[in-house]
Parts: C-alpha cells; sequence; structure tokens
C-alpha cells in the first residue's frame, strides 16, 4: 500500500473510531440506566416486597456505573470540542465542555467517596444531560414555529456541506487514483474508498434535500400574505453567509427566486440535474394542491425532530430527577418509580437500536463461524493435498531409485556383453551333453 493510500486509509480508520465513539458515548448511558437501574434498584425493591429476597449486590458495581458513565460525557464532549462538520460551532463547544466538565466532578466525587458523594455526582451528570437536552428542544422548536430562524438554520447546514463535500469529493477521487495505481481491489484501501463514497452519498442526499425544501419555501412565499417580510430576511441572510457560499449557483438561483414568481422564472445557474430539481420545487410552488402537500412533507420532517426532541428532554428530566431523590432520605419510593419509568422510556426508546445490533452481531458471528468453517475446510484440504503430493512423490523417488539401481546393473553387465557368454556356455552344455550321449551309447555296444 503506497503512503498516500495508506494515509487515507488511517483517516478514514480515525473516521470511524470517531463516530462509532461518538454513537457509544450517547447510547452506552442510556442502556447502563435500564440495566444497572434494574438489577440494583428495581428487582431487588420488587423481590424483598414479595419474597423478603436479597439481590447480591457487589461494593463496585455502584462506582464502576459512575465510571463509565463519566468515560462516555468525556468521550462526547471531546468529539463535540473536534467537531468540524457541525452547522452550530458555538453551541457544540459550549455543550463539549459541559460534558467534559460533568465527566470530570463525577469522576472526582466517585474517587473521593461513593457511598458520600456518589449519587451528587451521578445526579449533577444527569441535570447537566438534562440542560444540554433543552438546547436542542429549542432548537426544533423554533424551526418548526419560526419560518425564519428555520431558514436561518438551514442555510448554515447547508454551507457547512458545502465546504464539506469538496474535500470528501477530492479524497475519494486521490484515493482512486492511487488504488488504480496499485491494481489491489482486495485491500483496505478498497475499503476505505467504498466507505468514502457512503459518506459523500449521504452528504449529498443531505444537501439536496435542504436545498429543495428553501427552494419550495422561497417560491411559496411569493403567494403569502407577508411575502415581502420574509423576501427582506431572505436578502438579510443571504448577506450574512461566506462570500464563497454566495457565488454558488444555488444561492444565485435563490436570489432570481426570491424576486421573481416561480411562472416568471427564466433561466438558471447550475448543472442540468440542479435546474431539473428547482424546477420541480417551482412547480409545486406554481400549484395550491402541490403546495399544501409540499409543504406538509417539510413541517412533518420539522414536527418529527420536535418530537424527537421532546421525548429526550423529558427522559433527561425523569431520570434526573429520580436519581436525585434517591440521594434524599425517605423519598426512595418516589426516586424508584422515577427511576424505574425513566429505565421503560430508555429501553423503549433503544429496544429497535438493541435489536438490530443484536441482529447485525447475530450476522457477523454466523459470517465469522461461515469463514470458520471455510479456512478449517481448506486447511483440511489443503492437508490432504499436500499428503497426496508427499505419497506421490515418495512413489516417484521410489521408482526413480529402482530405474537407477537397474541401469547400475546395466552399466556392469550389459546385455550385449553377457550374449557372447551365454552362447559360449550354451555350446558348453550342448557338447557335455554330446559327450555324455556317446560314452553311453560305447557302454551299451557288444563286441562280437
Amino acid at each position: 500500500m503506497g503512503n498516500m493510500t495508506e494515509h487515507q486509509v488511517l483517516e478514514e480508520l480515525k473516521d470511524v473510531i470517531i463516530s462509532t465513539s461518538a454513537e457509544f458515548g450517547d447510547a452506552l448511558p442510556e442502556n447502563t440506566y435500564w440495566t444497572f437501574s434494574f438489577y440494583t434498584t428495581i428487582l431487588p425493591a420488587i423481590l424483598a416486597e414479595i419474597k423478603n429476597v436479597v439481590v447480591p449486590q457487589s461494593a463496585a458495581i455502584g462506582s464502576a456505573w459512575n465510571y463509565l458513565d463519566a468515560t462516555c460525557s468525556l468521550i462526547v464532549g471531546v468529539n463535540q470540542l473536534t467537531d468540524e462538520t457541525t452547522h452550530r460551532p458555538v453551541a457544540t463547544k459550549i455543550k463539549g465542555t459541559v460534558n467534559i466538565s460533568s465527566a470530570i466532578q463525577l469522576s472526582v466525587l466517585t474517587s473521593l467517596s461513593f457511598g458520600a458523594f456518589g449519587g451528587i455526582g451521578f445526579a449533577a451528570a444527569f441535570g447537566a444531560g438534562f440542560l444540554l437536552s433543552l438546547d436542542d428542544l429549542t432548537r426544533t422548536t423554533r424551526c418548526l414555529l419560526n419560518r425564519d430562524y428555520w431558514l436561518k438554520d438551514s442555510l448554515a447546514q447547508l454551507e457547512k456541506l458545502n465546504k464539506l463535500i469538496p474535500r470528501l469529493e477530492n479524497a475519494e477521487k486521490k484515493l482512486k487514483e492511487n488504488l488504480d495505481k496499485q491494481g489491489n481491489k482486495e485491500s483496505w484501501g478498497e475499503w476505505a474508498l467504498e466507505r468514502k463514497r457512503g459518506r459523500l452519498k449521504k452528504a449529498k442526499e443531505a444537501r439536496e434535500e435542504i436545498e429543495d425544501a428553501i427552494i419550495f419555501r422561497t417560491a411559496a412565499n411569493h403567494y403569502a400574505s407577508d411575502s415581502e417580510k420574509f423576501k427582506q430576511i431572505i436578502n438579510h441572510y443571504l448577506q450574512t453567509i461566506s462570500p464563497t457560499f454566495q457565488e454558488t449557483a444555488f444561492i444565485k438561483n435563490l436570489q432570481i427566486i426570491n424576486t421573481k414568481k416561480p411562472q416568471e422564472v427564466g433561466q438558471l445557474h447550475g448543472n442540468e440535474r440542479d435546474n431539473q430539481r428547482i424546477a420541480e420545487q417551482l412547480q409545486y410552488a406554481n400549484h395550491t394542491p402541490d403546495r399544501n402537500n409540499r409543504e406538509n412533507q417539510i413541517m412533518q420532517k420539522n414536527k418529527d425532530s420536535f418530537k424527537t426532541s421532546v421525548r429526550d428532554t423529558i427522559i433527561w428530566a425523569v431520570a434526573f430527577t429520580g436519581v436525585l431523590l434517591a440521594c434524599i432520605p425517605g423519598l426512595q419510593l418516589p426516586a424508584l418509580i422515577l427511576v424505574s419509568a425513566a429505565s421503560f422510556l430508555y429501553f423503549n426508546k433503544n429496544k429497535e437500536k438493541i435489536y438490530h445490533a443484536a441482529e447485525r452481531t447475530a450476522a457477523r458471528f454466523k459470517l465469522a463461524l461461515k469463514m470458520s468453517y471455510q479456512k478449517i475446510s481448506s486447511y483440511f484440504s489443503q492437508s490432504i493435498n499436500s499428503t497426496q503430493k508427499i505419497m506421490s512423490n515418495l512413489n516417484v523417488a521410489a521408482d526413480l531409485k529402482n530405474e537407477a539401481v537397474q541401469t547400475k546393473d546395466e552399466k556392469i553387465n550389459p546385455p550385449e556383453a553377457l550374449e557372447p557368454l551365454l552362447s559360449v556356455k550354451q555350446k558348453k552344455l550342448q557338447q557335455n551333453q554330446t559327450d555324455e550321449t556317446s560314452t553311453s551309447e560305447f557302454k551299451n555296444f557288444n563286441f562280437k
């Protein structure tokens, strides 16, 4: 593997590690909450109430839970501080700082004394998570109810994607060129190329979705009662974006559409495919039934994001309150109820992820078994073939040895040299037989 390809593969592996760790840091606390709380809180309370059974508890299980959540908060915080793809860099870095601070306080309090401060530190960590969830709730609410804020947020996402996509395209091109030079299609480089193409495809799909929504709402604004107000807002936001973004074909087309009604829009900038997409959105905006349906699609996407944020905030609030009440003497029953509710909500939220993760794990395990069987079968086949080759070689060697011995004998007593000797012996044998016959006749002769 060449140096450039090796560097690109390492970059792709780095992205895999970062994205996986971010997903791991986000999802693990939610799943550890319902698994640990079920064993340490819910199940003991149920069994103690029904059969007076005491569930054995390890002294280290609580502190391990805290350290695990602290590690996850640290991973998420570091990823947020170093995230260069977010369209809200300030808010993301604030979240990263809060998560890292939460991880530090949880680790310190747990190490000082889990019995005295572990519960408080854990409650504070979930309190920080609850506060951070309010930011996402605020953003999705504003995107749903405030069209101006939605436009600002969408343009920010689009600008960030326009910076990311050329980098991915350039990286994909260089990686493909290096692989073509090597001619190796079964390498880590091929894996990195396929993954790069997947990331590029997702980024382009996200960009097209945002562009289509902005174009449609800008075109449909001509039929709104407050169209002039929104036109001014669009012009204002277009002045705040970067000069590079202002020079793109999309922004130039958006400026045209903002000033002309859909049926009045003439020549557009950009390639044929992008212009066809824009023409399709203009057609939606120009007809009332299509306009209403398209607007409902955009609103539904915003509603889905809003519902997800509301659900997450509620779960954080319930989990935080339950853990906080558990630290207060005499409030164990309401704490148990809230912790049980949060555990159920967390499990319900992640059950599909858990199912798919288990499904993927089973598929990978099955594939691993299949590959192991194939390798074992191949090994035995190779062993049998090797044994057959060895036996064949031994037989060949034995034949060669016999031929060599025969050849040696022939060299010592060649057939041509033996023929005269055999003739002499045969003649002498015949002469002896003749003499014996003559002697016998002479003895038997009667003299008269």
